[in-house]
């Protein structure tokens, strides 16, 4: 079976965020399972992939409205069971993955543009470079027009009808593009009914790539079980709830893993001290001293919790001010932030910070070394999110050792058992959350039961190894 992942973003080549992560991963974990794994990206200006790292594998052209634009094929020299190639036309060759051009309207611009030539340009690839792909796995917005490019290129140039499946990560950035974007992109309104569909509704004269998706798919997966659920209502669906309904019994929910060989406390060269389930208490003693010390706060026995976020309301971070303004005059316990976001939540945390220095450590802004030392030295790892399609968070707090303390939603939910791996609570409210944070503080004070927890956190399995045989039995339905 071969399967061509189509995306915007691969770690270690372009990675934001999560989405590069599990790009970066599940095609290795397939590749463990004996399937031929393929990964299209586009070839960005910053990649720095010099022609002598390169293979050219071939050339395509992609039919736009009014002219021919030919592409270029080009595969990484590596020794890997993936194969990672690259999609080379100056449209694609960008400085950055997502930023618009300065002053762009977002809808208008050559940022949407580029991504619906990227997906027209996967199906050309496809199928004039003979990838011979039994599935085309497409990942949110930016490959989700690569559906209807399959449908339509079917009729209009008889190409096989390849099976295809799209990953839906973050529901909420849609694609939309002006409809006037069709006469440019050589998209036939009539050539599939999803896409009529989507051009004769009413939502303010905008294509949205991500509903086409929804309505053209063979099948429609998300990152975990809950959140396939969530999605299916008015509160979690962002508007799209009503596809999704009818796409219902395509829908399938599917936990995201972690590189656990990158995650490794007892490989991680980014700590003082490494660490195992069978000696973490005197590990987690040294990263959290040490911890301590980096942040400048002090090395005394409480409870240290720990965030790396982007620093959003969706993160619940409007909770956690209230929280600690609530709690911190009454409890004895330390908080560790780092990460960047919106400008009223990291002044709320600097403030936080400058009137609780014994408390409060918050760094605006990302260091991966200190990311590692906060998930190693921390006691505990908060989590409150008004929704989290999977999380990644949790799963690299668990096997660390850090216990976190999450809101039941989404993969959150599914990954975190109260009072086994972790402290679950369901409200999104104040109350919960600091209800939450006091039977962690009771908690810590209980060694046993403490560590009861920490090690069965450490022996969740988050590997890919399950994921990938739930989505190699997906790929077989559809074959």
């Amino acid at each position: 079976m071969t399967v061509v992942m189509a995306a915007a973003e691969c770690a270690p080549f372009a990675k934001i965020g999560g989405l590069g992560d599990v790009v970066g991963s599940l095609p290795q974990a397939l590749a463990q399972e004996g399937v031929n794994c393929i990964v299209l990206l586009p070839r960005y200006a910053f990649l720095n992939l010099h022609d002598s790292h390169m293979i050219k594998r071939g050339s395509f052209v992609v039919h736009e409205s009014k002219t021919l634009e030919r592409c270029t094929l080009y595969e990484l020299r590596q020794k890997s069971p993936v194969r990672y190639l690259f999609i080379d036309h100056p449209l694609l060759a960008t400085n950055t993955i997502y930023h618009p051009p300065t002053g762009a309207k977002p809808v208008e611009t050559r940022y949407a543009r580029k991504f619906s030539f990227f997906s027209h340009a996967v199906v050309e690839a496809v199928q004039q470079c003979r990838l011979q792909a039994d599935i085309i796995h497409c990942h949110d917005w930016h490959t989700a027009l690569v559906p209807t490019f399959v449908d339509q290129l079917a009729v209009l140039k008889n190409y096989p009808f390849t099976k295809t499946v799209l990953t839906i990560h973050n529901l909420g950035i849609k694609g939309l593009m002006r409809r006037d974007a069709l006469s440019v992109s050589h998209i036939k309104i009539d050539s599939t009914p999803s896409l009529l569909e989507d051009y004769y509704d009413l939502d303010d004269k905008h294509l949205n790539s991500l509903k086409l998706g929804i309505l053209s798919a063979d099948a429609i997966t998300t990152v975990s079980p809950t959140y396939a659920k969530e999605i299916l209502t008015h509160e979690y669906g962002s508007g799209l709830e009503s596809f999704l309904f009818r796409r219902k019994r395509d829908l399938h929910g599917i936990l995201n893993g972690i590189d656990t060989n990158f995650f490794n406390p007892a490989h991680d060269p980014a700590l003082p001290k490494t660490y195992s389930v069978k000696d973490w208490q005197k590990g987690k003693c040294i990263n959290k001293r040490a911890l301590q010390h980096a942040l400048h706060l002090p090395e005394k026995d409480v409870p240290l919790f720990g965030m790396v976020s982007r620093l959003v309301t969706q993160k619940g971070f409007d909770l956690i001010i209230e929280v600690l303004q609530a709690l911190l005059p009454h409890a004895q316990f330390q908080l560790a932030v780092l990460g960047t976001g919106e400008k009223t939540i990291e002044q709320a945390l600097r403030s936080a910070a400058h009137k609780h220095p014994h408390s409060v450590a918050a760094v605006i802004g990302f260091n991966l070394g200190l990311a590692q030392l906060i998930y190693a030295g921390a006691d505990g790892f908060i989590m409150p999110s008004l929704f989290e399609p999977c999380g990644l968070g949790q799963l690299i707090a668990m096997r660390y050792g850090t216990i976190p303390i999450v809101r039941a939603t989404g993969g959150l939910k599914d990954t975190v058992q109260n009072n086994k791996t972790g402290i679950v609570f369901s409200r999104y409210d104040t109350g919960s959350l600091a209800r939450a944070l006091l039977k962690a503080i009771s908690l810590y004070g209980k060694k046993k039961s403490w560590y009861t927890m920490v090690a069965n956190g450490m022996r969740h399995d988050a590997t890919w190894r399950r994921s990938a045989d739930e989505y190699l039995s997906l790929y077989r339905s559809l074959l």
